[in-house]
């Protein structure tokens, strides 16, 4: 119609109201007495309608997700189009008895869906409480950066810092929580140390897996590596992030924090003591990591 057609606009299956996708696929009274009479073959429940086909679909698939009767819209949708078509272009009435026999030996032929897998817990890494350990994460949107980490030095004295990064990417955010890391595992001579993070791209960088190619990173990347020397030993390894939740719970909380401005908690036999919102220096930037506590 809207290219100046004018024909027949009645449905081509019921003849009664005009066709339009809603009716054709949901209101009809013809396709709702095959979606009647299919019922006892297939073992859906419920029903399928809704006031558009998106949102019939997005009930049917929630209440059948997993089963094979999530995909028996498409086959009842599918069939019901091309027996439309019939009528439309070849003239030929429906025959609803034989429709819902195809439509019923098409939705048998379909596989079984597999079975859900079901998803190993991940260990999580042994530490060696002999040296100091430490987690670092990062986290990144449309407005800011931020940066957490945790630096054990024994099982009852640890740090958990929390920083505002300003504006960048994810990778930006982590790579720049890991030489702040490194800077602050310095300055409290933590010269052994094994670090844990759950980036496997940063990771892989610092442990030569892979190459650091962005050349906006890699002036970090490169003061990261020189930081790497000043340890006796070093050791950054990738755990999944249900085991980094402490790192990613502060980066988090870092989010209103302004670029250059930190915050330090430091836990000594039980006891906390906090500094807030201290501002840092980084002339030259990135050459500056976070000052002594």
């Amino acid at each position: 119609m809207r290219r100046s057609h004018y024909g027949p606009t009645r449905c081509a299956l019921c003849k009664a109201e005009s066709e339009s996708t809603v009716h054709l696929f949901l209101k009809c009274d013809s396709v709702q007495q095959v979606w009647s009479n299919i019922k006892p073959y297939t073992n859906y429940n419920g029903v399928w309608n809704g006031p558009d086909a998106i949102s019939a679909w997005i009930d049917w698939g929630n209440r059948h997700k997993g089963k094979k009767e999530a995909n028996l819209p498409i086959v009842v949708n599918w069939i019901i189009w091309k027996v439309r078509n019939h009528v439309i272009f070849d003239d030929k009435p429906p025959v609803w008895p034989l429709i819902e026999a195809s439509i019923i030996s098409a939705y048998r032929e379909l596989p079984e869906p597999p079975p859900p897998k079901t998803r190993r817990p991940n260990p999580p890494p042994i530490i060696d409480q002999s040296i100091p350990w430490a987690f670092f994460d990062g986290a990144a949107n449309a407005q800011s950066c931020r940066g957490g980490f945790i630096l054990h030095k024994s099982s009852n004295h640890s740090y958990h810092i929390k920083a505002g990064l300003g504006a960048g990417t994810n990778n930006f955010a982590v790579l720049i929580s890991l030489r702040h890391l490194l800077h602050f595992a310095i300055s409290h001579q933590c010269t052994s140390i094994n670090i844990y993070g759950d980036s496997q791209i940063i990771i892989n960088w610092f442990n030569e897996i892979s190459i650091c190619h962005l050349h906006t990173l890699r002036v970090i990347f490169d003061e990261v590596r020189h930081l790497k020397e000043a340890f006796n030993h070093i050791s950054v390894a990738h755990i999944y992030r249900e085991h980094n939740m402490t790192a990613d719970k502060l980066s988090k909380e870092a989010a209103l924090m302004d670029r250059g401005t930190w915050e330090i908690t430091e836990f000594l036999d039980q006891q906390e003591q906090k500094f807030y919102h201290r501002p840092y220096i980084d002339p030259g930037y990135p050459t500056a990591g976070l000052p002594h506590s």
